[in-house]
């Protein structure tokens, strides 16, 4: 794929949640939250703040750096192929 993927931040944290086979529920339980509220930090309406941004990245097993800068395509692409997601299901999630 030699085309440019830009994610937003909640879109990569869905992406990974999903990657990780966690529900909302599980992740906002983890992190101490609610389920609305992960909901709206996928949905771009709220923005983690750095502790939870950080715990994010740690129980979805990915860096902080991946989930806050534009990543290299080819690292991007190497999370959604391990997603497993094709991408029409990428498009369809957004």
């Amino acid at each position: 794929m030699s085309d440019s993927i830009s994610l937003t931040l909640g879109e990569k944290i869905l992406l990974f949640r999903r990657r990780k086979g966690y529900s909302r529920t599980q992740l906002a339980d983890i992190i101490g939250v609610t389920v609305s509220t992960i909901a709206n930090y996928e949905n771009g309406v709220t923005l983690p703040d750095l502790q939870k941004l950080s715990s994010i990245a740690e129980v979805l097993g990915v860096k902080l750096d991946l989930l806050l800068f534009k990543p290299e395509t080819e690292q991007l692409n190497s999370h959604i192929h391990k997603s497993k997601l094709t991408q029409s299901q990428l498009e369809n999630m957004f």
